[in-house]
């Protein structure tokens, strides 16, 4: 669970590659259309998920009056 915590983006990457290549290479057939609309729903679910990863939190109280 670390490494996806730590590269988000290059595990998304890789999965969509994945997915991809084996349209290429013919184990999964789907159409021109199909596979646009694989990337798109792809890119959009993992573009949530890297956001959630890489987006710092913090509390309020601790952005206006930081500890010295």
């Amino acid at each position: 669970m670390s490494k996806l915590k730590l590269e988000p983006a290059a595990i998304s990457g890789a999965l969509v590659a994945i997915i991809n290549l084996l349209v290429l290479f013919g184990v999964v057939s789907l159409t021109p259309d199909q596979i646009a609309a694989v990337n798109t729903a792809l890119a959009a679910v993992l573009a949530v998920f890297v956001r959630q990863s890489v987006t710092p939190v913090a509390k309020f109280d601790e952005m206006v009056d930081p500890a010295p």
